[in-house]
């Protein structure tokens, strides 16, 4: 593979990991969104659950309380308000145990959102590294393929490597190519 091939390579490297971390954000906004809804449906739960327990007691409480003939406070009214209280603190328990769901749900959501987002983290590192890794193995192809055509002389001239680089850095500032030579290909 010829040095424009690399570096080609590598840049398409680099643009697909730049893409499959843009798609790892996008999952981990979809988790971070799932914890808020899971949150929020926990509390509208257990708000359901609160009303419907309040509905069932006092459409209970109300006709046992005219059955049995005796005003609250009596042998008959004790224990139907130890029922209520014991059923009112198991209601808080299960209250309790749904909110407790819903945010270890969102937790652990939010966790994951985390672990995408530090894998689109290292994805990017690596599309970043793909490229340089391609631009200096270009570089070292187009050294290669100099040396073998004979252009490397042992001599401190202009024909030597040094001279060879000082003469294609020029060559590229004075063509408008922003200077650098082969350094903007290892940067």
């Amino acid at each position: 593979m010829n040095a424009t091939g690399m570096i080609m390579q590598g840049q398409g490297a680099k643009a697909q990991s730049e893409f499959d971390a843009l798609l790892l954000e996008r999952d981990a906004t979809i988790a971070n969104n799932d914890a808020i809804m899971s949150e929020y449906a926990a509390l509208n739960d257990a708000a359901l659950f609160r009303r419907k327990f309040r509905h069932e007691v006092s459409g209970r409480a109300a006709p046992a309380a005219a059955k049995s003939g005796v005003l609250i406070g009596g042998s008959g009214g004790d224990s139907f308000m130890e029922s209520v209280v014991a059923n009112a603190e198991q209601a808080r328990l299960e209250e309790l145990n749904i909110l407790y769901r819903g945010y270890t749900g969102g937790e652990a959501l939010r966790a994951k959102a985390a672990g995408l987002k530090s894998a689109a983290g290292a994805t990017r590192a690596a599309g970043k590294r793909a490229a340089r890794a391609a631009n200096v193995a270009a570089f070292g192809s187009f050294a290669t393929s100099v040396g073998t055509a004979g252009l490397l002389m042992p001599s401190s001239g202009s024909g030597s490597l040094k001279g060879l680089f000082k003469s294609f850095g020029s060559t590229a500032s004075s063509a408008g190519g922003g200077g650098g030579g082969f350094g903007n290909l290892i940067r």
